[in-house]
């Protein structure tokens, strides 16, 4: 008989649970030792039903088929009799308390009808290969950050849109202009400006990650935006016109503008993506509409990146309003319009602020990466020869890991992806500059040249939703479709449009009256006749274009942030402006080229090119598209890392409420300490709760480092909530705080730099706290006291040989290298005066799952089940014996200076 017909007959035969301490079921009739995997699933079940209630039986006996079948799929021969493979089921609920599993070989029930098991929670790579993906909720800060982005980018199209006409045509001309500076000196103007514009962010980024953070940085930029729309505004005016004022104007105009751009480029993006206002998850099981689907985060961030982007067109339209403001009223008015759009984008931001999250700048680690750069360079050039294990055995040592020379590595991969756009940026910024002037040599009809080019906006709100509709289509159906292909597929519809302006461009040159010369020959009447071809001719130019551009500009910024390390995201975002830079700079090489009849030419030869550059591009780097899963599974397990981390001092730290002594741990700490008038460092300083319970006010400068980036996170919160309490009470008006994430045994500060060096309970950590020791009297000042704390070896005994019971002992203790009684010798090699304090109390733990929370900490793995009901088992009894579970304290102070 089969095995899973005979399973069949143990529930039909019914069963119950003997309780938590019998451990004992009953199977009516069936002996469960007639197969193998009959009592495989019995034991399975046994170990998962504990923490489920009578009703939730049932799920787990599903649970337990699916996973044990699917195990013994490759052992479990065909049914001579039936002809039926064991891991062939069909699950059906017969009523209400019962359910059936009955063989079937002919029909399988879908993964939606499963019981899979308590969700949401994250999903199983089985579950990620076979159920169907969906986009997370998207977060009300973000959607405030794109209302605000919309309305920035309403204000930017709104104004560079007249600006080719504004340049290139005289006033009074057939076409508005207001310079009259021809269409070869226009177009490279304008390639000067995105040139100027996208050399900007890197310094911003900067600016941002070290110093103000992203949402100031953004705050910034627009404020400089501003001033650059007045500017143009007021010198657009007729009258500052008539007297000279509209090209110093618009220099200084582009100057501003460029330098606001230029900062949101750098910093928007980072601001709105995973991290800031979204951040990007593991794969979630989660039941939607009846059905078992993959909550998945790097969709949501593709699906809010396309979010923007719609809306990024949707006020792309206002070319269609400002353009025909120009013509029927003048430049001023259309430049009113932008201005306004540009204050409501500020006033969402400002009204909003409270909403929005704002991540506190934590470092930039270019300059750390340029130094990585030189090391590599001078060991052959290969950038693994920088990592600490092949630099520290040849006497070198370098002040980063060998996991910052891997993230490094991640990083560079995206920048060598991003800086294949070069072609890309030409093709798009045809659009704003020659385009325009294409569109100037054809019958208008009524509407303005410079209007046509608001199509690309109407095609990208157009298809937009039809690609996230293909997006979706093929990520249910788990069709591949890589940020790499989606790339190549980009450049192959720009090299299109650039071949289709080509094609526009020879029949103007094949029409009347002016042939390849429009409006300059004496047929066009001084330049009010255009060559009799109709301007709808160009509209497929703009639908083509917005294809390319959805497909490349989202991919683009979700590849550069997403693959990004976290530390690196703006540098990289940056990287993308830059690559627009070197875009800018070939169309200023190409503009002697911008004019009849030589365009032509131009148009085929960027279309030949770019084609080029997306068959080699595809070459060379879809091999990325076959690692893309394993890349963005690396930034969330970044993460995780983080969160997790804040999670265990969290629950390590809970335990310290029970201390027997009145004074807190830090407050006795906090008042051995001489801040006055002290430039002091904590190394190690995890969460940050120390300075807490101390007046920074009083200290010169305070730099706290940790080497994990969880904890800098969470010091960079801690500092936030000081400074927010303390500057509402006025009792201090400034912390003058700083972050660092950095290993202590090669901290990043010259010598003799600090007063005051702290290694509050770190040291222990560490594979060589006599490297520390010796950081920590490089970096302090002759006479500079060094406070260092640590346990004994009874310190919390008890809860040591609870986990040492359990299985479960501390990854510290038996790896430690220094301790209380240890570390005396160690200090006195480097410093004098040193002497020891105890810190006075013990733990009278009432509360069992602060044990249970405390050994669960340890390692990474949780506990087990069976570990937890024998610690609960453990300490209750203590309790019930004698009023408390007791735990002895072993914390000392080490006091020292440097001679």
């Amino acid at each position: 008989m089969q095995p899973l017909r005979k399973l069949e007959q143990v529930l039909q035969g019914g069963w119950k649970r003997g309780g938590p301490k019998t451990n004992r079921y009953h199977t009516g009739n069936i002996s469960s030792t007639d197969d193998r995997l009959v009592m495989t699933i019995f034991s399975q079940v046994v170990d998962w039903s504990w923490s489920f209630s009578v009703g939730d039986q049932i799920g787990v006996w599903k649970r337990a088929v699916i996973d044990i079948t699917e195990e013994s799929r490759m052992t479990q021969p065909v049914d001579a009799q039936d002809g039926i493979v064991a891991d062939k089921v069909n699950i059906t609920q017969s009523d209400s308390t019962s359910n059936s599993i009955v063989p079937n070989a002919e029909k399988s029930v879908p993964a939606q009808n499963l019981e899979l098991g308590p969700h949401p929670r994250d999903a199983t790579q089985d579950e990620v290969a076979t159920l169907p993906h969906v986009t997370d909720r998207i977060p009300i800060a973000a959607w405030i950050v794109i209302l605000a982005g919309a309305a920035e980018r309403a204000t930017y199209f709104g104004v560079i849109a007249p600006w080719q006409n504004y340049m290139q045509n005289p006033r009074g001309a057939a076409i508005p202009g207001a310079l009259g500076l021809g269409q070869s000196m226009a177009t490279n103007i304008f390639n000067a400006f995105f040139l100027f514009s996208f050399l900007t962010p890197m310094a911003f980024a900067l600016l941002s990650d070290i110093y103000i953070g992203r949402f100031k940085s953004l705050i910034t930029g627009l404020a400089m935006y501003l001033v650059g729309c007045l500017s143009l505004l007021l010198t657009s005016l007729p009258v500052a016109l008539d007297h000279g004022a509209g090209l110093p104007g618009l220099v200084l105009a582009m100057i501003f503008i460029g330098l606001g751009a230029g900062c949101i480029r750098a910093t928007y993006f980072p601001f709105l993506g995973k991290c800031d206002q979204y951040v990007q998850k593991k794969p979630q099981l989660s039941c939607k509409n009846g059905k078992y689907v993959i909550v998945d985060g790097t969709r949501t961030l593709q699906l809010l990146y396309n979010l923007y982007y719609w809306f990024t067109n949707v006020a792309a339209l206002s070319t269609i309003v400002t353009t025909f403001l120009e013509k029927e009223v003048d430049f001023w008015a259309a430049y009113t319009l932008c201005t306004i759009c540009l204050f409501i984008s500020i006033l969402v931001l400002v009204l909003f602020a409270q909403r929005i999250v704002k991540v506190e700048p934590r470092g930039n680690n270019l300059p750390l990466a340029m130094k990585v750069g030189l090391c590599a360079a001078r060991s052959g050039w290969k950038l693994d020869h920088s990592k600490q294990s092949y630099q520290a055995p040849r006497g070198v040592t370098v002040p980063w890991s060998d996991k910052f020379v891997d993230e490094l590595k991640r990083g560079l991969m995206a920048c060598r992806v991003i800086v294949s756009y070069v072609i890309f940026y030409l093709c798009v910024n045809q659009m704003f500059n020659n385009l325009v002037s294409q569109a100037g040599q054809m019958n208008l009809h009524g509407v303005p040249n410079d209007m046509i080019q608001a199509f690309s906006g109407v095609a990208c709100i157009l298809i937009g939703p039809a690609i996230q509709y293909l997006f979706s289509f093929l990520a249910k159906r788990r069709i591949a479709f890589g940020p790499i292909a989606r790339i190549a597929v980009a450049f192959f519809f720009c090299g299109g449009a650039m071949a289709y302006s080509a094609g526009v461009q020879k029949l103007i040159y094949n029409t009347e009256p002016c042939y390849n010369r429009p409006r300059v020959c004496p047929a066009s009447e001084d330049g009010r006749l255009p060559n009799d071809i109709n301007v709808w001719v160009q509209i497929p130019v703009y639908f083509i274009l917005a294809v390319g551009e959805i497909f490349g500009f989202v991919t683009a910024s979700e590849y550069a942030y997403s693959k990004a390390p976290p530390d690196m995201k703006t540098i990289v975002q940056a990287l993308v402006q830059l690559t627009a830079c070197v875009g800018s700079a070939l169309g200023m090489a190409l503009s002697p080229v911008a004019k009849d009849p030589e365009v032509l030419v131009m148009y085929s030869c960027i279309a030949g090119v770019m084609v080029l550059a997306a068959m080699l591009f595809y070459w060379r780097f879809k091999k990325y598209d076959k690692i893309d899963e394993e890349l963005n599974q690396m930034n969330v397990e970044e993460m995780d890392e983080r969160v997790s981390t804040s999670s265990k001092l969290a629950q390590r730290a809970a335990i310290l409420s029970y201390d027997t002594n009145p004074q807190s741990w830090y407050t006795w700490l906090s008042t051995r300490l001489p801040t006055a008038n002290h430039d002091i460092l904590e190394v190690g300083a995890g969460s940050g709760e120390l300075w807490t319970h101390i007046d920074t006010s009083l200290a010169r400068s305070i730099t706290l480092t940790d080497f994990s980036p969880a904890m800098c996170d969470k010091l960079q919160e801690t500092h936030h909530q000081l400074h927010s309490t303390q500057s509402q009470s006025q009792s201090h008006p400034n912390i003058p705080m700083e972050i660092k994430q950095c290993d202590a045994a090669s901290l990043p500060f010259e010598k003799d730099t600090f007063d005051l060096v702290i290694a509050n309970h770190m040291l222990y950590h560490l594979d060589s706290p006599s490297t520390a020791l010796s950081e920590f009297a490089r970096v302090l000042r002759p006479g500079g006291a060094l406070r260092v704390s640590l346990n004994g070896r009874d310190h919390i005994a008890e809860l040591l040989a609870l986990g040492q019971r359990i299985g479960r002992p501390s990854p510290i203790v038996g790896a430690a290298r220094i301790n209380a009684e240890t570390a005396g010798e160690m200090l006195e090699e480097c410093f004098g005066d040193v002497r020891m304090e105890r810190f006075p109390g013990g733990f009278e733990v009432r509360d069992v799952e602060a044990v249970v929370g405390y050994l669960g900490s340890w390692g990474e793995e949780g506990m087990t089940g069976a570990q937890e009901d024998e610690v609960r088992g453990c300490v209750e009894g203590r309790i019930r014996e004698e009023g408390c579970f007791r735990v002895r304290k072993d914390m000392v102070l080490f006091s020292a200076v440097k001679g």
